[in-house]
């Protein structure tokens, strides 16, 4: 079964990349709107992201991610960058069953008060502004229970001082949970993206790579490193400070960014409010990025009810009491799937879809 899973992935991929080499003949152009990250908490941890993508930009930075996601999620981000540019996203990811998820984006990029001349003049006489946008419709199935592949099916359009462009392109991820601790992803953007003017130009893009891993040596910390191109190489880590509070830095082409994050949990949803600041490499201004996002708890059919770890070291047994052996350690903050009730005791699933039996009395239900 496993080798008729490997196969079908592999004939996957080779099927996307042949695609993405049909323009191998033709000049390709880098494509800042499309390869830009979305997400503050994303922007901040860089390339590195792409073998985390366990939240709502996961349509973005690694449509595979949302495979293990088991809740709605829906999330919003602005952002003001320099040169008089402005990045919106938008996307939900919703669960169809327990190894199919479904996600729909969009993202947009304004460019106001380009100057520009209409006659042979030094001074501008006219201002006229960029509009590009993406929809994405993406899809993610998990192979089995550690492999996950996803697709992004990507609408490409863009407006030029009243000039239009439309088109379309690919995004194919892969993920790899190698344990409770290590993450691996590998995504290409752009397979085969290109754009029709109503001039009748065409512009294709260039394919981007991106190949990372990430280890999370404490329930509190994170850590992530990746790949993108032949040699652009980024770092990121995170840290929990609180339950509520996390800090986050990132590294990539000699620019730093600094983040931090608020999760806030109420009865039935999950609140996340993310902040980062960085600079761009063309200038020396700062860009600030903002984004909430909302985990609705008890809204997915396919998954029991969530609760958190609320005490420092808790015990897993492998029954429900004191007298059945301990087979795994817990530690504050981290999240678990409930699945059964026995008296004081309750059933769970955490990491790598293990399961067993923890104490009532030291975990809050969220949902």
């Amino acid at each position: 079964m496993k080798n008729r899973m490997y196969i079908f992935l592999g004939t996957v991929y080779f099927n996307l990349l042949f695609l993405s080499f049909l323009y191998a003949q033709t000049e390709k152009k880098e494509n800042f709107f499309t390869s830009y990250g979305v997400g503050a908490r994303a922007i901040v941890l860089k390339s590195a992201y792409v073998s985390i993508a366990d939240d709502y930009t996961a349509t973005h930075w690694n449509p595979a991610g949302i495979a293990f996601l088991n809740q709605i999620q829906v999330g919003a981000m602005h952002s003001r960058l320099s040169l008089n540019r402005q990045l919106g996203f938008v996307s939900m990811v919703m669960p169809l069953d327990q190894n199919n998820k479904f996600g729909i984006s969009w993202k947009g990029l304004l460019i106001d008060d380009i100057p520009a001349r209409s006659i042979n003049s030094t001074a501008p006489d006219y201002l006229f502004k960029n509009i590009e946008q993406v929809i994405s419709l993406t899809y993610s199935r998990k192979i089995f229970s550690p492999v996950s592949i996803g697709v992004n099916l990507n609408y490409l359009n863009q407006s030029l001082n009243e000039i239009i462009a439309g088109g379309y392109g690919l995004d194919a991820g892969l993920m790899l949970l190698v344990n409770r601790k290590i993450k691996i992803g590998l995504v290409f953007y752009d397979c085969g993206s290109h754009l029709k003017w109503t001039t009748g130009h065409k512009d294709y893009f260039q394919r981007v790579g991106r190949v990372g891993i990430s280890y999370q040596p404490t329930p509190t910390s994170l850590l992530a490193i990746a790949m993108e191109g032949e040699n652009q190489l980024s770092a990121a880590v995170e840290s929990r400070l609180t339950d509520q509070v996390y800090m986050r830095m990132g590294w990539q082409e000699s620019i730093l960014s600094l983040g931090m994050g608020l999760k806030l949990y109420f009865e039935n949803i999950k609140l996340n409010f993310n902040y980062a600041v960085s600079n761009h490499k063309l200038t020396d201004e700062l860009s600030h990025i903002f984004d909430i996002s909302i985990m609705f708890c008890k809204s997915s059919k396919f998954e029991s009810p969530v609760a958190i770890v609320r005490t420092n070291r808790l015990n897993v047994r492998s029954g429900p009491g004191v007298n059945y052996k301990k087979i795994a350690l817990l530690y504050k903050g981290q999240e678990l799937i409930l699945l059964d009730k026995k008296s004081s005791w309750i059933k769970i699933r955490y990491a790598d879809n293990r399961t067993g039996w923890i104490n009532r009395n030291y975990v809050e239900v969220i949902s």
